[in-house]
């Protein structure tokens, strides 16, 4: 089923997926903004877009830059044909990145996510069959406390990952 198609309830159906409210991360601190974000988002407010898929690029492609700039270019972007804070469709893809993973020997304990409208922000996270959705968005002119949500997401997959080679190396 392409993921424009999926819904919660076929996510429960069809994969087992469980969906709640609450806190997918703990309160983690804001994390400052640099110049190059500050001045791209001031653009970015001032220019005319025809579309809400326009205005998501705009929004979320230079927050990406300042966070791979500031993390060592240190994650991937998995990003659908169209933006949008739909989390039916970015739960869809979690579960597709979850199994890609399993397969591939990599299986991480959670995976997360997060939809945007370019306006407002909704993490998510998924482990095994649960999915737990922010019970509240974030809103771009919250920008400092996403970048910290990004943060701790991020450092979650380091810390995960190093244990992970850790253990390889210390069972060989």
């Amino acid at each position: 089923m392409p993921y424009p198609d999926v819904t919660l309830r076929e996510l429960k159906m069809t994969a087992g997926i469980n969906s709640q409210r609450g806190l997918p991360v703990p309160e983690v601190p804001p994390m400052g903004m640099g110049d190059i974000l500050r001045d791209d988002l001031a653009v970015v407010a001032t220019t005319l877009v025809h579309s809400e898929k326009a205005k998501s690029e705009r929004v979320a492609t230079p927050i990406l830059k300042e966070f791979l700039r500031k993390n060592g270019y240190f994650f991937t972007v998995y990003s659908g044909e169209v933006l949008t804070a739909d989390k039916e469709r970015r739960s869809a893809r979690m579960l597709g990145v979850q199994t890609y993973d399993a397969q591939s020997g990599t299986l991480l304990p959670a995976t997360w996510g997060c939809a945007t409208t370019a306006d407002k922000w909704i993490f998510m996270r998924l482990t095994g069959t649960g999915l737990l959705i922010h019970q509240r968005k974030c809103y771009l002119s919250e920008i400092k406390a996403s970048l910290g949500v990004f943060r701790y997401m991020l450092d979650y997959y380091c810390l995960a990952l190093l244990n992970r080679f850790l253990g390889l190396i210390l069972h060989t």
